[in-house]
């Protein structure tokens, strides 16, 4: 096992893993307490619990959606590429929920772009992955990618939901400290972008992931995996809309 985290690839996208979970909960987790937070605060909706978490959706549904076409792009244009356009863009739309969230209907938007670049993201990690090891390995380093991310993920809720708190004046958090931890979580998803350039390129220029996407098991696997995270995801993103509100 040693050895295999010290494989460049692998390093990198178990650290690209973290970064994505880390950032995408840490940019999920402000939403639901803007979505229900008094309007005469400035920032917030005023929107019932379920409408908050309702502003989650298009993530989910963006992602299952996107999820049957992912692997076809791996295929084209390679892992390491699908993987960069992925963290890219959740980075960017992160970064301009700093300065844009003041509507629903841009949080919304928001949320379906990120599903696209999570999908996007999984699909190449999975890829990534299995082309850097031996077949009696994949077991192994698809378990530890898939661990980094969801412990990226408990990181970013955590972090969100302190630098949120943190930034409580009044018994209501500031907008401040919601733009603080949109900004930090687009930070800490641009980290996973770094790490997906660090990635050599294949010599060739075709990539062994590229040509395991094209062949219809491993593709299919990477759909059945991009569409079952997104429901997971629904679901986790939907249960800690209703728990953080206690943050307020």
């Amino acid at each position: 096992m040693c050895v295999l985290l010290r494989r460049r690839t692998l390093a990198l996208t178990n650290t690209a893993a973290l970064c994505v979970g880390c950032g995408i909960f840490m940019a999920y987790v402000p939403l639901a307490a803007i979505a229900q937070a008094p309007r005469p605060t400035g920032y917030g909706f005023g929107l019932s619990v379920a409408a908050g978490g309702a502003l989650l959706i298009p993530h989910g549904v963006t992602q299952i959606l996107a999820g049957a076409w992912t692997g076809g792009l791996c295929a084209r244009i390679g892992s390491r590429a699908t993987l960069i356009i992925g963290t890219s863009l959740n980075a960017s739309t992160v970064a301009a929920i700093t300065a844009f969230h003041g509507s629903p209907l841009r949080l919304l938007l928001a949320g379906g772009v990120l599903g696209l670049g999570q999908a996007f993201a999984l699909t190449a990690m999975a890829n990534l992955v299995v082309a850097a090891v031996a077949a009696g390995d994949v077991g192994i380093a698809t378990g530890i990618n898939g661990v980094m991310r969801r412990v990226g993920m408990a990181l970013g809720s955590a972090m969100s939901a302190a630098m949120v708190a943190s930034g409580s004046a009044t018994g209501l958090p500031t907008e401040r400290a919601y733009a603080v931890a949109f900004a930090v979580a687009a930070c800490v998803t641009a980290g996973a972008s770094f790490c997906a350039v660090a990635i050599r390129r294949p010599a060739g220029g075709v990539t062994r992931a590229a040509h395991s996407c094209s062949s219809s098991p491993v593709r299919r696997l990477g759909e059945l995996g991009g569409a079952a995270a997104a429901t997971l995801g629904e679901e986790v993103f939907l249960d800690i809309a209703r728990q953080v509100t206690t943050v307020n």
